[in-house]
């Protein structure tokens, strides 16, 4: 299988990949019960964005989540 490499994004493509960051990550915390309907798509979203190495602004995220939880 050949490996095709990603165009630069640009800022407006980075701030699109944010912005479905902070969106998946919104939805997927906001609830503490499981929806599956809701959170499984959002954890397709994050994986899929994982791929593409933004891994570090997508743990960021879901850790300010919970720490806001905590405090």
């Amino acid at each position: 299988m050949r490996e095709t490499s990603m165009p630069d994004e640009g800022a407006a493509g980075k701030a699109c990949t944010g912005r479905l960051i902070a969106m998946a990550t919104e939805e997927m915390t906001k609830q503490a019960d499981v929806i599956p309907d809701v959170q499984k798509p959002c954890s397709n979203i994050l994986v899929s964005l994982g791929e593409r190495q933004v891994l570090v602004e997508i743990f960021f995220l879901i850790c300010i989540k919970f720490l806001d939880s905590l405090i």
